[in-house]
């Protein structure tokens, strides 16, 4: 096997559920390397999660979504009091602006929330603080589920189950 495959399949490093790093089991603890390594995130050509380290990357273990999104604000339509769009900022420093009819929501059965970001590529994770704002707009369905208080073709929007993970 070339040397660089193997250093790149077998680079000991994961991304958590709450987004931090770790090495062979070790937390990365560097507040410039963690930022380094969030700005890196990416996926190869076949669609496996990378880290990006200058021209070299390696793949990594990622037990939920590549990104989080750390905090937002939300618009409401002043007449309809429905979500008109969200600024969020997410916990790679990429700033993102959603609005109808590009704005996913999905929630998993612990009552999680992500949305769909990088121009739909993507789930991110919300963090609690996401979750409580958004949440102000989303309400139970007549079958069940939940909707997102905002149309699109007039119609709600419903949120989707749990995304996979990586």
């Amino acid at each position: 096997m070339d040397p660089l495959h193997h250093l790149r399949a077998h680079s000991g490093l994961r991304l958590d559920r709450d987004g931090a790093f770790w090495h062979e089991d070790q937390p990365v603890l560097h507040p410039r390397l963690i930022q380094v390594l969030r700005q890196g995130l990416g996926r190869d050509q076949a669609g496996r999660p990378i880290v990006r380290l200058g021209r070299q990357w390696a793949w990594l273990q990622v037990d939920d979504t590549l990104f989080r999104v750390r905090s937002c604000t939300a618009r409401a339509d002043p007449c309809s009091e429905a979500l008109a769009g969200i600024d969020l900022d997410r916990d790679d420093d990429h700033r993102e602006t959603l609005e109808p009819p590009h704005l996913r929501l999905a929630l998993d059965a612990e009552g999680v929330l992500y949305v769909r970001v990088a121009q739909g590529a993507e789930w991110a994770r919300c963090s609690p603080g996401v979750q409580a704002t958004l949440g102000e707009f989303v309400a139970p369905s007549a079958d069940g589920g939940w909707l997102l208080m905002t149309t699109v073709g007039g119609r709600p929007v419903e949120l989707l189950p749990a995304p996979a993970r990586d």
